[in-house]
């Protein structure tokens, strides 16, 4: 959700990347309904790994 937030707001000051610990097949159905009612689409993002 930062990283969708940080893309949203679309400031030079900020490159903004997310991952997490497990890997999911997708975003987490929740997160997405919750930025979709914030007026923000994440169909695009898909779950990355740190590495």
């Amino acid at each position: 959700m930062a990283e969708g937030w940080a893309k949203k707001l679309e400031s030079d000051a900020l490159e903004a990347y997310s991952a997490g610990t497990i890997n999911y097949p997708e975003v987490k159905p929740l997160a997405v309904q919750v930025m979709e009612e914030a007026g923000m689409d994440m169909s695009c993002y898909y779950p990355r790994l740190l590495g």
